[in-house]
């Protein structure tokens, strides 16, 4: 597919339509919307399939009420990784014959040099810039040294019971209490993912939170960021995390263990965290430095990440 043909397909209510898409709030929005009048770029982050681009698209919705349709751009880099910023303005601009003014950027961690590409833009055009991406990619040097004092950064985990609830329409008060419960054991299972909200097939469950989102973190997005030539690494090293939640991890040992340095266990491990598919955890101090100088603990990046992919029902005892 061209990029005029992404940007048409992409941009429904530039003719006048829009996503055929049941759009329910968020709780993270009511964070976010004050910032969309200021200047600064807004940046939203997260594990893949949390929402980032529904969150998106509301902010869309809520835009046309008021702005032009032509004038509000969006794009996912997820397909498009070798395409330049400005180009793809320009290109919109041309299609609309419009200015645009407010520039959405899915999956922005895929564009080469992508820092850069968003300060240019925010220094050169009067634009109010949204990005998005599946890692933590506003926490990395080159970025905060890019965009120091341009963005605000917002971390969107997934679904809280909260927020699960209101999804399923179950009423939070006490003459539901058994309705919560039941529904507190489908919340852990699905980890919160706003897409397993109405799936109840646990076979279903476990292949999407393998299938699309482990197995395209290690195979795809994590191999592709860092140039890697052993993925299969990665799911040893999370396989080991996940089978023992809270483990104090030894690098040297681990990397002895895998038969490799302990350079490797290192990146590996942050690759993996950086992707939110693990969590590091030091002991507590009261002296930061100290704490640092400590093992750490490693856990799933989220919970369910194992009760979804475990049929061992004493597996829950481990992680809560």
């Amino acid at each position: 597919m061209s990029l005029e043909e992404e940007l048409i397909e992409s941009n429904p209510w530039w003719k006048g339509n829009f996503f055929d898409i049941s759009l329910k709030p968020r709780e993270i929005y009511g964070g976010i919307e004050p910032y969309l009048k200021k200047r600064q770029i807004i940046g939203i982050y997260g594990l893949r399939r949390t929402g980032k681009s529904y969150l998106v698209y509301h902010m869309i919705k809520q835009l046309l009420e008021k702005e032009s349709p032509k004038t509000i751009l969006y794009f996912s880099f997820d397909d498009f990784s070798e395409a330049n910023a400005s180009d793809v303005l320009k290109t919109a601009e041309k299609l609309t014959e419009t200015k645009i003014k407010f520039i959405f950027f899915d999956e922005v961690q895929k564009l080469n040099n992508w820092a850069e590409q968003i300060k240019r833009l925010y220094d050169l055009k009067s634009l109010k810039i949204v990005v998005t991406g599946s890692e933590t990619l506003f926490l990395r040097k080159t970025s905060k040294e890019s965009l120091a004092g341009r963005i605000f950064e917002f971390k969107i985990e997934p679904l809280s019971f909260k927020e699960y609830l209101a999804f399923r329409k179950i009423p939070q008060t006490g003459l539901y209490k058994d309705e919560m419960i039941k529904a507190l054991d489908h919340y852990v299972l699905i980890g919160g993912f706003p897409e397993l909200v109405d799936e109840f097939d646990n076979f279903f469950i476990r292949k999407y939170i393998r299938e699309g989102i482990i197995d395209k973190a290690i195979y795809q997005d994590i191999p592709k960021r860092y140039k890697l030539e052993d993925p299969s690494l990665l799911e040893r090293i999370m396989n080991i995390i996940i089978d023992n939640p809270g483990l104090l991890i030894d690098k040297n040992n681990l990397a002895n263990t895998l038969g490799v340095f302990r350079t490797t266990v290192s990146k590996y491990l942050f690759y993996l965290e950086s992707s939110f598919l693990i969590k590091g955890l030091y002991n507590y101090s009261r002296n930061a430095s100290t704490s640092e100088k400590k093992l750490k603990k490693y856990y799933p990046g989220f919970s369910p990440l194992g009760v979804g992919l475990k049929s061992d029902p004493t597996y829950l005892g481990k992680v809560v």
